[in-house]
């Protein structure tokens, strides 16, 4: 499935003035791909961060290259291409159009027991939650 880029949203809101574009409906593509791109590898353990602070500094020489769900979504090139300049949660809390609370409730330890790591299914789920509540 094609996503548009934001660039191709505003030009079609430029274009047609009777039709707003409904963000939520683009909100929704970009969780719905995110989710996607966990589904590729479901066992895969995807590190968590401690609230917005960042990987606990004790464990980050242990963390291999793209094992945040953040970082996964930063490296797609699909979500590069429609706007995701990075991997840091504010950035990513914007460009998916979640609160803080529901960015929290997704990629916090604290939100899984405490946990550093957990499975991407379980990461997959809450993003697919926060999906439906962008309808």
């Amino acid at each position: 499935m094609e996503y548009p880029s934001t660039e191709r949203m505003r030009s079609l809101a430029a274009t047609a003035s009777s039709a707003p574009v409904d963000v939520r409906h683009t909100h929704r593509n970009r969780l719905s791909r995110w989710a996607e791109i966990l589904d590729a590898d479901p066992e895969r353990m995807v590190w968590l961060y401690r609230k917005f602070e960042g990987i606990p500094a004790r464990i980050q020489g242990q963390i291999p290259a793209q094992c945040t769900a953040l970082t996964l979504a930063a490296c797609d090139p699909q979500l590069r291409k429609d706007g995701l300049t990075g991997d840091r949660p504010r950035t990513a809390a914007q460009f998916f159009g979640l609160t803080d609370e529901q960015l929290h409730h997704i990629v916090c330890y604290c939100a899984y027991g405490h946990e550093t790591a957990v499975p991407a299914a379980l990461i997959t789920k809450r993003v697919r939650e926060a999906a439906d509540l962008a309808l």
